[in-house]
């Protein structure tokens, strides 16, 4: 989250909203679905995903239904490989 207020605070037209939903840390609590049924409208902007295909699949679909067009949507190809540790 540090790496995100810093960019917010290198540039003033962008706005980063953490958002948890399963640790108890202050911010916004929800899942990222909550998250943009309550924070949007979300059509005038530019939308970056990263997470779970089915995570990045269900925002997709929750931001075009709020009239989000689907060129402003960007995530990572889903047959990206993950990283892994042993």
């Amino acid at each position: 989250m540090s790496g995100g207020r810093r960019m917010a605070q290198r540039h003033h037209w962008l706005t980063i909203r953490c958002a948890v939903s399963q640790e108890y840390i202050p911010g916004i609590r929800g899942t990222l679905l909550e998250v943009l049924a309550e924070y949007g409208p979300w059509y005038q902007h530019d939308i970056y995903l990263s997470g779970p295909a089915p995570m990045v699949v269900a925002a997709t679909e929750t931001l075009t239904l709020g009239g989000t067009s689907p060129d402003r949507i960007h995530h990572d190809p889903f047959e990206t490989p993950v990283l892994s540790f042993p």
